[in-house]
């Protein structure tokens, strides 16, 4: 019996984008440091309601280089 081979590499359904990640690494960063100055953490939704058009607009450029 024969197993028909895709040569498309397809990404799991659950898989996280890179731009997903990204944006998760800068956010962690961004808790840590309002940690070591005494604020309250932002929750992600309240990070990324604030911040979604410089971190798309950074993703692009630092992808451009």
């Amino acid at each position: 019996m024969t197993q028909t081979v895709n040569s498309v590499a397809q990404d799991p359904p659950n898989q996280a984008s890179a731009f997903r990640l990204w944006v998760n690494n800068i956010w962690m960063a961004n808790r840590e440091e309002r940690l070591i100055y005494g604020q309250d953490p932002a929750t992600m939704k309240q990070y990324w309601d604030t911040y979604k058009y410089w971190l798309k607009r950074e993703y692009k450029h630092q992808r451009s280089k």
